[in-house]
């Protein structure tokens, strides 16, 4: 299966990202695509050395979001894992793909206020 996985906001999760690569990675007939930014591609790369089967694909500081969308969406992929979307949600909602997308959806309580320990 190719499976990428996608966490360019300067904010993100990368440790979520991290986990769904070495999930992946594990089998060794998945092919892993980690889309990223430069700020975390430093942190994850040691990831490539540990796993053959991820490719490291890093937009640049200069590269706007939409485009490097754009590139991951002529990536061949079975699926994509988007890990944090805070700032490209108009984008992401308009992204026509021809595979299977997967949000993962974290820190609910944190955008709409409520906390389950509070009785939210």
């Amino acid at each position: 299966m190719r499976v990428g996985v996608i966490e360019i906001m300067d904010t993100g999760h990368i440790v979520l990202a991290e986990t769904l690569c070495r999930i992946f990675c594990v089998d060794s007939r998945n092919e892993v695509f980690l889309f990223t930014n430069e700020k975390h591609a430093d942190n994850l790369k040691f990831l490539c050395d540990r796993f053959s089967n991820l490719t490291l694909s890093v937009k640049s500081s200069m590269q706007n979001e939409k485009d490097f969308l754009r590139e991951i969406g002529s990536v061949q992929l079975d699926r994509i894992y988007i890990v944090t979307l805070i700032k490209l949600f108009r984008e992401l909602a308009t992204w026509r793909l021809s595979k299977r997308l997967f949000l993962l959806i974290h820190n609910l309580d944190e955008w709409f206020g409520i906390l389950i320990f509070e009785g939210g």
